[in-house]
């Protein structure tokens, strides 16, 4: 493994970890603001499940956009 590649995924890593931290405490005042009017407790989990789904969906497609923008960057 070259020192080119060892800092490639250290700076991924870095990125996805912020990413992920912000992401989560984010979505989960998200979730909590838009499901706190909901008394069934069936009804409830499964909306925030699906909102859990469809948020961290879109986190992984920013992680995926991420490790390009660093690919490119590590290739100049």
């Amino acid at each position: 493994m070259s020192v080119q590649q060892i800092g490639k995924n250290s700076a991924e890593e870095f990125f996805e970890t912020i990413l992920y931290m912000t992401a989560y405490n984010e979505a989960r005042q998200v979730i909590s603001e838009y499901t706190k009017d909901i008394d069934n407790p069936v009804l409830k989990e499964a909306v925030e499940s699906s909102m859990n789904v469809l948020l961290f969906g879109a986190v992984m497609y920013m992680v995926k956009y991420q490790e390009q923008v660093i690919s490119k960057l590590f290739d100049l």
